[in-house]
């Protein structure tokens, strides 16, 4: 917080109980060490994945991109498809927000190896809605308001 709100950190700074006294300034304290409680290599291993599997995508969305197939990382269409360990894993989140894609459809592929994917990129063939700028296909379902998806819609009401 310090490097991005720092009046308000040092602020704060100045009323905790708990501050080194000898340390004038958040900006000069050092950092606290972490509990090693939270350590946890399973976690850490899934996120090494999942950020190997957003890699690929982005460096497809490049190649489309480059190619002028679409504009923006939102325009897209990202079809996944996955060895057995690399489903199962990717199954379980929400790719769109972690690709910064309006779609992705995630198959399961039996001629891959279990931790393998294939990334392919298509242009979003669904409406954008106004307000998220996501491209879907429930853009327009509701008469009241035929620019924006279910999401917002949710979120407005």
């Amino acid at each position: 917080m310090a490097p991005i709100l720092s009046f308000t950190a040092e602020e704060i700074w100045h009323i905790l109980p708990e501050k080194a006294k000898d340390t004038p300034s958040v900006h000069m304290s050092a950092l606290p060490k972490a509990n090693a409680r939270w350590a946890d290599p399973a976690l850490a291993e899934r996120w090494a994945r999942l950020l190997a599997s957003r890699q690929s995508v982005q460096a497809e969305l490049e190649g489309a991109r480059r190619d002028k197939v679409i504009g923006a990382s939102l325009e897209a269409a990202v079809i996944l498809e996955a060895g057995e360990d690399e489903y199962d894993l990717l199954k379980q989140y929400d790719l769109p927000s972690l690709y910064i894609v309006s779609q992705v459809v995630l198959k399961k592929a039996t001629d891959l190896a279990a931790d393998t994917v294939r990334v392919g990129v298509s242009v979003s063939t669904s409406n954008k809605c106004e307000r998220c700028w996501n491209y879907r296909e429930a853009v327009g379902i509701d008469k009241e308001h035929p620019t924006l998806c279910d999401r917002c819609l949710e979120a407005i009401r």
